[in-house]
């Protein structure tokens, strides 16, 4: 039974990880031309150039932000600190090409901000500096107020679980608020800062949708291009995986930075943690700091977002939007459906006795977080393209169904339900099984009446999180649609790729409020769960 198991663990493993096999695969089949013409006009050298800069950049924006704002909501008193705290969780549910999208409208020469600047200078345009939005600059400024909330979220998370005993021997040492913050808190919390860090820069490298609205070269649109301009499967999978090189290299570098450090916190000795008072001026200093991101990664896209819907209020109940809605829905419950039952299945396998294969099988399988998801896309289109050929003739199996879609989205956040069953199942002792066996309970019944209900938290979470991921997924929905399917992120995209911005407006509304609720919820969850976060 055991070895059954593992098989199974190891084919479903190898069947969902296939596509990175694919794209690895690229190397060995000859080039067509196109991938030569890339090379010899650097435009390789200009994708890896801008999606590295944007990355770095991005990442370190957002590492200081998150910082900020998490250690000010958790460690200072100012007016407004509860809903602070909750408000600058929004921005996860704002999508980055919508706020892009909004800000290339507002802050481009014909835009409002400039003609405000020019009625009020009376210069005329070019007679005054205005940074482009238009730019690797731009991108870099909608990225890091759009994904500052990983960090913001791991940080508080880390802050929240210092205790108060370590913090007032820093004190009898003489440290002061600055120094308490730089010697002794914020190394504490370096393993979370390196993982946010970390996975703001990969959702960087991986981002489409803002660097393809800005017109700024990077691999992401360099492989969308090579697949759907050039129709060339090989140089998109020859970009896809330099690409993941770069991730992996990233990977690399994290993993590398944090070394063997390990960190421990004894509960036996927590306390809630003490907030510090301010000054009536330092208050309202901290208080418009951490308004700041919120405003720009949130509030202002969101005003216009629905100052632009009342001008198209009749697009709310066309039957192309309201199609886009129920595709959105319907694609995430089967990605979050897919996702967790098998996340659940690993977990439960890397539990019992497997062998070492089928360990690493399981990790390849749940890494795709890391992997961009246009890199996904071209390797299932790929494996879509081999099957065809020589499994399934004429592809009625594949072609026109929701298999493509639904497999690369759950190639792309399995990793977000496996570790959230992981974490979960790490709460179930093996002395519950004990005890529930000994009272006459069947595998099935420790299962569904003893785990699931300890690992209920954990699981909701995840589900909350791939829910909102593949709502707000732009690549690989992109290319692994099939024929007139469009979902809220596509659509969006699409009108404001043709300069439709303000009828764009009511899908992107639909997506960003379908993403607040379990944000939201997920959200009331942590901050239910911060050990001492008193009112």
């Amino acid at each position: 039974m055991i070895r059954s198991k593992s098989y199974i663990s190891i084919t479903l493993a190898v069947m969902i990880a296939a596509p990175l096999f694919i794209i690895a695969a690229g190397w060995v089949v000859a080039d067509k031309g196109t991938f030569s013409y890339y090379l010899s006009n650097n435009l390789i050298s200009i994708y890896a150039l801008n999606s590295a800069i944007i990355s770095m950049a991005v990442s370190t924006c957002a590492l200081g932000i998150g910082i900020c704002t998490a250690w000010a909501v958790t460690m200072l008193a100012f007016p407004c600190r509860g809903l602070m705290e909750w408000l600058l969780v929004l921005p996860l549910a704002m999508p980055a090409y919508v706020a892009a999208m909004i800000y290339g409208d507002v802050l481009q020469g014909a835009g409002p901000v400039q003609s405000w600047i020019r009625e009020l200078t009376g210069l005329s345009y070019g007679e005054y500096y205005f940074p482009a939005v238009h730019s690797l600059g731009g991108v870099v400024f909608v990225l890091s107020f759009t994904l500052y909330p990983y960090v913001y979220l791991l940080a508080r998370s880390a802050f929240l679980s210092q205790s108060r005993q370590m913090l007032e021997c820093g004190e009898t040492l003489g440290l002061t608020g600055y120094s308490l913050f730089t010697r002794l808190a914020l190394p504490m919390a370096r393993p979370a800062l390196v993982a946010g860090m970390a996975l703001v820069a990969m959702e960087a490298l991986a981002d489409f949708g803002v660097v393809a609205l800005y017109g700024v070269p990077a691999f992401t649109t360099g492989i969308y291009r090579a697949w759907q301009g050039m129709y060339d499967p090989v140089a998109a999978a020859r970009m896809a995986c330099i690409l993941l090189a770069m991730v992996l290299f990233a990977l690399a570098i994290e993993r590398r930075a944090r070394g063997q450090a390990s960190y421990h916190n004894n509960n036996a000795l927590y306390h809630p943690l003490p907030r510090y008072r301010l000054s009536g001026i330092a208050q309202l200093g901290v208080l418009l700091g951490c308004s700041l991101p919120v405003l720009l990664g949130f509030i202002v896209p969101l005003a216009l977002i629905m100052q632009w819907s009342m001008e198209h209020v009749a697009l709310f109940a066309d039957t192309s939007t309201l199609q886009a809605l129920g595709n959105s829905l319907l694609l995430a419950i089967l990605t979050v459906a897919v996702a967790i039952t098998v996340g659940l299945w690993f977990a439960y396998a890397l539990r019992g006795q497997i062998p070492k294969a089928g360990r690493w099988a399981i990790r390849l399988a749940t890494a795709g977080y890391a992997i961009p998801g246009s890199v996904i896309a071209v390797g299932v289109l790929l494996l879509f393209i081999l099957l065809q050929q020589y499994v399934l003739p004429g592809g009625w199996l594949l072609t026109g169904s929701l298999l493509g879609i639904v497999w690369g989205c759950v190639l792309r956040f399995l990793t977000v339900a496996f570790q959230s069953a992981e974490t979960g199942l790490g709460q179930v002792m093996p002395q519950m099984d004990a005890v529930a066996s000994t009272l006459g309970a069947s595998g099935r019944g420790i299962l569904w009446r003893v785990h699931l209900p300890i690992m209920q938290a954990s699981l909701l979470s995840g589900m909350l999180l791939v829910f909102v991921d593949t709502l707000k997924e732009l690549p690989a929905t992109l290319l692994l649609r099939p024929f007139n399917f469009d979902t809220l992120a596509i659509r969006t995209y699409e009108l404001a790729g043709d300069e439709l911005l303000h009828r764009a407006a009511p899908t992107a509304l639909l997506l960003v409020a379908a993403s607040l609720l379990p944000v939201w919820l997920l959200n009331h969850k942590m901050a239910a769960a911060g050990r001492g976060d008193v009112p």
